[in-house]
């Protein structure tokens, strides 16, 4: 039980595996109590939230707070497919604006679907199809073309209409004809090179509260899910990066890595280094940005990591893995075994070993590369993807992060090295550890109780 004069908010996390309690005073941020139980998915979430309550560390009457909100990536989260006119512009964009509102996309289509296409996606099961294609006032052919399709088909999902502007409305009648759930949003590139994803990610949040509290997960529908849990940590860390305009300084551009079970998740935030001299190419690099590894992962895809390491021997040393046979058989009772927890030195070698490399993968893939291409004027800098390199900080944020014994090890993994000279890694950043897992909980926060947010997770973040 609390003192009276505190303002408690319940912050819930409906994860894949367990569901996490916070909670946290809203004057200041201070977090009040933690728990967290298994979550249930064959009976319903609310039964696992139950039990989380009851095992609040220090204890704590939740029956009347403030404030509950929650973040869900339960039952496999939000799985989506994004469809765009071309791969390097429009089905980037709407890749983009997937995964940086928590979606895990499982497939990406370009130009116009093919009957084969449409059969595809239907056996894929998708909650959302995100249909974009064409700048406002370009093709519109492919948009309700692809429409078109979709209306025909047996899928039962939610296309969310982000393309051209001039399509929309034929390509939503095509759907409402036919019965399907459609939401039109603003044009995810209305010009080419241009990249607009606010409106599309609101638009998804709202689809995946909607499908999510609809579900069988929930008995009670109106249970408060605000966004899927992976939009909840970007807004986290964008307090972390960004602070209090004139109140509260931020770190600065930092990089989040979340190694979970069977992903990968890599988040920055902050302004994208320019430099004179350098051609860019690619769509302009978000503030916030988001991307997921699905061949990384500690359990159901830990021999994706230990193939990955594999077909580079050098990364292996880089890793600390002095045995890629063991690891090897070890990644395999992982797999097969997805709900291991360590309980020896040997376990936990192996999954400091395992994340070390997804790390360094993961990171590798979410920063931008430069080189050097020679031409008939003399050598050109060629810069895609983000420049990271002056980020001030690289924080862990999971299991494996909390219970290492050395977590600033795995870190290293993501930062600059020779073997990597192209890669625009953080070359100097301080590392952090998120210990209380309040990312997600601040993120819940960021909108309405901003100092709140700041406060928590500032103090949640562990210097290493």
């Amino acid at each position: 039980m609390g003192p009276a004069s505190v303002r408690p908010a319940v912050l819930v996390d409906f994860g894949s595996t367990f569901t996490k309690v916070r909670v946290v005073d809203l004057r200041d941020g201070s977090l009040l109590a933690s728990g967290q139980a298994a979550t249930t998915t064959d009976t319903a979430l609310e039964d696992g939230y139950a039990a989380a309550r009851r095992s609040l560390d220090p204890p704590w009457d939740t029956a009347r707070p403030e404030l509950v909100k929650a973040t869900s990536s339960a039952g496999g989260g939000l799985r989506m497919i994004a469809i765009g006119l071309t791969p390097s512009l429009t089905v980037e964009a709407a890749r983009r604006a997937a995964l940086g509102a928590g979606a895990r996309l499982i497939a990406t289509y370009s130009y116009e679907l093919t009957t084969a296409d449409v059969a595809e996606i239907c056996a894929l099961e998708p909650g959302i199809v995100l249909l974009a294609g064409g700048a406002d006032g370009g093709n519109r052919t492919a948009v309700v073309h692809n429409a078109g399709l979709l209306a025909g088909s047996a899928y039962t999902g939610t296309v969310i209409l982000a393309g051209n502007r001039n399509a929309a409305d034929e390509a939503a009648a095509l759907l409402a004809a036919a019965g399907k759930g459609c939401a039109v949003t603003a044009n995810v590139m209305p010009r080419v090179g241009e990249l607009v994803v606010a409106g599309c990610r609101d638009a998804i949040r709202r689809e995946f509260v909607r499908r999510i509290t609809a579900s069988h997960l929930f008995r009670d529908a109106a249970f408060p899910v605000r966004m899927p849990t992976p939009m909840a940590v970007l807004k986290g860390l964008a307090v972390v990066s960004d602070g209090i305009a004139g109140v509260e300084p931020g770190l600065g551009t930092v990089l989040a890595v979340d190694i979970g079970g069977a992903t990968t998740d890599v988040h920055s935030v902050g302004a994208a280094t320019r430099r004179a001299g350098v051609v860019y190419t690619g769509l302009e690099e978000p503030h916030g940005k988001r991307t997921v590894e699905g061949d990384l992962g500690l359990r159901s895809n830990a021999t994706g990591i230990v193939a990955r390491v594999a077909e580079d021997p050098g990364l292996a040393t880089r890793c600390g893995i002095d045995d890629l046979d063991r690891l090897t058989a070890a990644s395999r009772q992982l797999a097969a075994h997805r709900s291991t927890v360590p309980a020896t030195a040997d376990q936990y070698t192996v999954d400091a070993q395992l994340a070390t490399a997804a790390t360094a993968l993961a990171v590798g893939r979410h920063v931008g590369h430069l080189t050097v291409q020679h031409g008939v004027t003399g050598p050109v800098r060629i810069q895609e993807g983000k420049d990271m390199r002056e980020s001030a900080g690289l924080i862990g944020t999971g299991g494996v992060f909390r219970h290492a014994a050395d977590p600033e090890s795995i870190l290293k993994g993501g930062v600059a090295d020779e073997r990597w000279p192209s890669s625009l890694r953080p070359v100097s950043p301080k590392f952090y550890v998120d210990r209380e897992y309040c990312l997600f909980a601040a993120g819940l926060l960021a909108d309405d109780h901003p100092h709140a947010a700041f406060a928590l997770a500032s103090r949640g973040l562990e210097a290493l």
